[in-house]
């Protein structure tokens, strides 16, 4: 037996009584090696020799295992080394080969942009969006994205503070300049204090009104001021012109004048067609805005207030106005002439916010004759008449095809005539109305072949923010008269056995109430109609 072990291990043998270590010839046997080290005894004069021998051969192979690794390291620090390089070179023989190289830069050019986002970006634009990361595919391409105007063209900031807006000069600056003489969208919006910063319409767009094709600005309302330093011809390439200001308060006849001068710098862009003024709460002066009126063809107001004959004068001089929303009120300076009626051919949408009074000396005066959808939102101060309005679509001759009546002050009875007025109604959109009872929903609910039907072309019916005055049975009976017939109503829709054929189906049905409850007798009543297939959703607000 020769053992000749190159790691401390177990060696078991009979022996006469006395513990020794052997050596490495096997001469000499010792105890186990993990006994001597949980002992407190220490070693015999041959267990120790034993064990330097035994620390010498593994410190010797220790060292050369120790060398071999080290040398293994260094090999493989190189051969990742090479790869890397490899790798590398790989990427740059496939971008060499790649199809993109081929492509030319028009095309390049036309796919980007197809890929620009829309709405444009807001602030802060980031390196990871468009159009930002198509300047950082490679140097080639980074060219072609610098020299497209089109990239660059919609520039939407936002500044919530004193250096946002430092920030939007400098990017605006920079990619106004990148626009070249294509028409840029330049949107900005900021509710700093005006004392904090100097005005941005005179840093940055007085120094590119050529270049400015579509204008958006949310601002402080003192600083639209500013427009009365550019000349009347400063927008030649003007499309939309958007205006959002903060409520002022002023109380002086003729209401407030967003720039002091007789003519604007919007006066003569022969291009600017889509105008919005939006100052909240605040009564403008809409003919001292000065603005190229016989070219517009969408004028909206939002929430600023304007003198309901100042509308009328305006919208005689808006001959290819096809959109419109103004909040009416009263002016007793100047009143319309009875005898003059104010004609616009083109409008095809309206939408005004008006008390009763109001209203009614406005639809009075004027002749739409293609208009198609009205949205009219009453105050409820005073009881309001649909006569006025029954008489213009009479007058003007419409074919009107959406309505949207908001407030309580419509009588059943003026409803009802109202109705039997506008035939051709395909969307009736009615919001906070308390006069939608079992009787009105009967009126609406065309019998019999013998009855003639209201508004028999309805297809959409909203009936929101009402308060609940019918019942789950008239509902139900009035969607059945509108194209979806049940067993107990068969025998009185039909006559001879026919459908009545001038009725349209009813494809949606909305019902909102803020006071009232929905109970269990509505599922039965109306889940029938939904399952097969009518758009239909009621519940409490």
């Amino acid at each position: 037996m020769d053992p000749t072990p190159t790691s401390p291990q177990k060696l078991y043998c009979e022996y006469d009584g006395e513990s020794t270590l052997g050596n490495r010839s096997g001469n000499n046997f010792v105890h186990d090696l993990q006994a001597i080290l949980s002992s407190n005894v220490p070693p015999s004069c041959d267990e120790a020799r034993s064990l330097r021998q035994l620390l010498q051969q593994e410190e010797s192979t220790f060292s050369a295992l120790f060398e071999n690794i080290t040398r293994l390291q260094v090999h493989l620090s190189t051969l990742v080394e090479q790869h890397r390089d490899s790798q590398i070179k790989v990427q740059q023989y496939r971008a060499a080969l790649s199809s993109a190289r081929i492509l030319p830069p028009e095309l390049v050019r036309k796919i980007f942009i197809y890929c620009a986002e829309e709405p444009p970006i807001t602030w802060p634009p980031s390196p990871s969006r468009l159009p930002l990361s198509l300047a950082q595919i490679c140097s080639g391409w980074r060219e072609v994205a610098l020299s497209t105007p089109e990239l660059w063209s919609n520039i939407n900031f936002r500044a919530s503070s004193f250096m946002g807006v430092e920030k939007f000069k400098e990017l605006a600056e920079l990619w106004l300049s990148r626009c070249g003489v294509k028409p840029a969208s330049l949107a900005f919006t900021t509710s700093c204090h005006p004392e904090r910063f100097s005005n941005p319409l005179g840093d940055v767009i007085v120094q590119n009104t050529s270049r400015i094709g579509s204008l958006e600005l949310h601002l402080p309302t003192t600083l639209f001021n500013a427009f009365s330093d550019y000349p009347p011809e400063a927008f030649p390439q003007l499309r939309a012109l958007r205006l959002h200001g903060t409520p002022v308060d002023f109380r002086e006849e003729g209401g407030y004048r967003l720039w002091n001068l007789e003519f604007s710098p919007f006066q003569f862009s022969p291009h600017l067609t889509d105008v919005v003024i939006s100052i909240p709460r605040t009564h403008i002066n809409l003919e001292g805005l000065n603005l190229p009126w016989p070219q517009l063809s969408s004028l909206h107001l939002a929430e600023s207030i304007v003198s309901h004959d100042a509308m009328l004068r305006i919208l005689d001089r808006c001959r290819n106005l096809t959109s419109c929303s103004a909040r009416l009120v009263a002016n007793n300076e100047i009143t319309a002439p009875s005898d003059v009626e104010v004609t616009v051919p083109l409008l095809k949408s309206l939408s005004l916010q008006s008390e009763a009074g109001e209203l009614n000396g406005f639809l009075r005066y004027i002749t739409l004759p293609v208009l198609q959808t009205l949205a009219l939102h009453v105050h409820p101060n005073n009881t309001w008449d649909s006569e006025d309005l029954i008489r213009l679509v009479s007058r003007s001759q419409c074919r009107l095809a959406g309505l949207a009546i908001s407030g309580r002050t419509l009588q059943p009875d003026g409803f009802i005539d109202l109705l039997h007025a506008i035939p051709t109604v395909q969307e009736l959109d009615m919001m906070f109305v308390s006069f939608v009872t079992d009787d009105i929903l009967k009126w609406m609910s065309p019998m019999t072949v013998y009855e003639d039907p209201i508004v028999p072309c309805l297809r959409v019916l909203k009936l929101r923010e009402m308060t609940l005055k019918c019942s789950p049975d008239s509902v139900r009976r009035f969607v059945a008269t509108r194209g979806w017939p049940v067993a107990e109503w068969q025998s009185l829709v039909e006559g001879r056995g026919h459908q009545r054929q001038e009725v349209q189906r009813l494809e949606k049905l909305v019902i909102r109430s803020k006071m009232g409850r929905f109970g269990s007798e509505w599922t039965e009543r109306l889940l029938e109609f939904q399952d097969r297939g009518l758009d239909l959703s009621y519940g409490f607000h």
